[in-house]
Order: C-alpha cells, then structure tokens, then sequence
C-alpha cells in the first residue's frame, strides 16, 4: 500500500502545548512544563495499517525535577485518501482502546488472582 506525506510528518496539533496537557495529566502535575521536543515517525512509512505512529522524545520539569521520555503517538491519517476513507466508519480505534483500557486490565487482574504474573501487553 502506497504511503501519504502525513506519515512523516506529525500534525499541527502535537505540539509543545499537547504535550503539556498529556504530561500534566500522566503526572498529575499542572505544573508541567515541557522543554525540548522532537517528534519522528515511529514507524517506516507504509509499515502501519489503520494509524500513524510518531515517536516523540520529550524533556520536561515536573515538581522542580528534569525528565526526559519517549512517547508513542498513534493518530487517524489527516490526508484525503483510502487509508482516511477506511477509518471514516470504523470502530477501529475505539475497540483498540476499549481492549488496552478495560479488557487487558481484566484479564491481567483474573491471571493473578490464579497465581500467573505475566505481564500482557502489545509487542
């Protein structure tokens, strides 16, 4: 499948202030402030099929300490095209987000309890 220009580069809106708001919650600090940033794709393009991932390398001061993190950034494609037209209607991302929120967590609780500690996670 071809690949699109918004593969390499991240949308206007995953900015310096975006990046704020996400940490200020992760943290709970509304302190945060985040300094450096450089965002590049996280994956080669055409490599995804429904999302676009970026990497973003942040450094950031939370309650007057220094932190730097990566963080991965999965977005719908923004440019007009078959992969765009494909999502317009699905459920994709809410099933996706439905399992990492509510089904993992589950399941990793019932492990548990039966004694297996295996960490269940994307690879």
């Amino acid at each position: 499948m071809a690949f699109n220009k918004d593969e390499m580069h991240a949308p206007t809106w995953m900015d310096q202030s975006f990046f704020e708001k996400v940490l200020k919650h992760s943290e709970n600090d509304p302190a945060v402030t985040v300094g450096a940033l450089k965002i590049v794709p996280g994956s080669n393009a055409g490599d995804h099929y429904a999302s676009i991932i970026f990497r973003a390398a942040v450094s950031y001061q939370s309650r007057g300490k220094s932190h730097e993190t990566s963080l991965i950034v999965k977005t719908v494609p923004a440019e007009e095209g078959m992969k765009k037209e494909m999502l317009k209607n699905g459920m994709l991302f809410e099933t996706e987000t439905l399992m990492y929120s509510t089904v993992l967590p589950e399941m990793y609780r019932l492990m548990k309890a039966a004694g297996d500690e295996t960490e269940l996670g994307p690879r």
